[in-house]
């Protein structure tokens, strides 16, 4: 069975509006979970869950959840209703229509002519492929987990050059180095010898 994705509005809105966007031809899974909650909530039931079938030609099954046990036939009681929604209103193609009651009691069962026969002509644009809508499905959420990364990177880019700018500058480093002590002065150039004893020369230039 495919889950309910009821508590997870947000994310199937989002699906939906990116596969819109990509203009895809076949049916979202998500749009198909909203059509048939839809279409629940026109005949007066709740849906609990559907599945479309692997094998062709294609089943529609609808779990719902109901008053149940009215005696009324499936044509003109809640099972009819919801299967007059559902024809009418849910974009999936399929040739037989099924729906059941939450405790497994099939409740109708109607194929394509006895459909039409019941409620008319389904109206145009709603017979989609169900293959290709999972595959549209799987480009719309590789496009929102795409864009939903872009968003991050920038935002983190965005925090580090803020936090880069705010930062106090630092010492440079390596520290520079300290200066070189003064040299020490050099004697003159040129000097004479002064005698002051016959064992001793005294430079001129010392006091």
């Amino acid at each position: 069975m495919v889950g309910r994705l009821r508590r997870w509005r947000p994310l199937r809105l989002v699906l939906v509006l990116a596969l819109v966007g990509l203009g895809a031809g076949g049916c979202s899974v998500a749009g198909i979970d909203m059509a048939i909650d839809d279409a629940c909530d026109k005949a007066g039931v709740v849906m609990v869950d559907w599945d479309v079938s692997d094998i062709r030609p294609r089943t529609l099954t609808v779990i719902y959840d109901g008053t149940g046990g009215d005696g009324v036939p499936a044509a003109e009681g809640e099972a009819g209703h919801l299967a007059k929604a559902i024809w009418t209103g849910v974009p999936v193609g399929f040739q037989r229509l099924t729906v059941q009651s939450r405790a497994g009691t099939v409740t109708g069962s109607w194929t394509r002519a006895e459909l039409t026969k019941l409620y008319g002509p389904r109206p145009p644009g709603l017979d989609r492929d169900y293959d290709r809508g999972l595959g549209a499905d799987l480009a719309g959420l590789l496009l929102v987990l795409t864009l939903l990364g872009a968003a991050v990177a920038t935002a983190i880019a965005a925090v580090i050059a803020w936090r880069g700018r705010r930062r106090p500058a630092g010492p440079a480093w390596p520290p520079a180095a300290p200066p070189a002590p003064a040299a020490l002065p050099a004697p003159p150039a040129t000097w004479a010898p002064e005698r002051v004893a016959p064992d001793r020369v005294r430079p001129a230039w010392l006091p």
